[in-house]
């Protein structure tokens, strides 16, 4: 088997593809152990609660006061968040699919590059 050494145009196209593709993953791991799920609020014997839901599983946070109000706020935004982070990450991984064969970097097929990220992101998601 012979190797052919990357120009800096395609080490520098390459790198990039990695960072990205590493990028991704965070944001993936992070959704996956962090933004499973929903919350809502509740009330229950005249006082607000608020609820998060994973699965089929509901608990409760405590009474609703500055503390679970900031929970609850941090939960919905950070899921906003990471749900954009991860939508331009994957947009920027296709985009870059297209160089990457143009530049003859291209070595797995986009289908299976999608394949293989929802692999990643169904492993992780189970540990987490």
């Amino acid at each position: 088997m012979s190797f052919t050494e990357l120009r800096g145009e395609q080490q520098r196209q390459f790198i990039d593809a990695v960072d990205t593709f590493e990028a991704w993953q965070e944001a993936e791991v992070e959704r996956r152990r962090r933004f499973t799920g929903s919350m809502r609020w509740a009330e229950r014997g005249g006082r607000q609660y608020p609820l998060r839901k994973i699965g089929s599983n509901e608990r409760s946070l405590g009474a609703k006061d500055a503390a679970t109000r900031d929970a609850y706020e941090s939960f919905l935004s950070g899921r906003e968040r990471n749900r954009d982070r991860l939508s331009g990450l994957s947009g920027r991984l296709d985009q870059m699919a297209h160089v990457n064969k143009a530049m003859g970097l291209g070595r797995v097929p986009v289908m299976a590059a999608r394949i293989l990220r929802d692999l990643y992101a169904h492993e992780h998601g189970a540990r987490g």
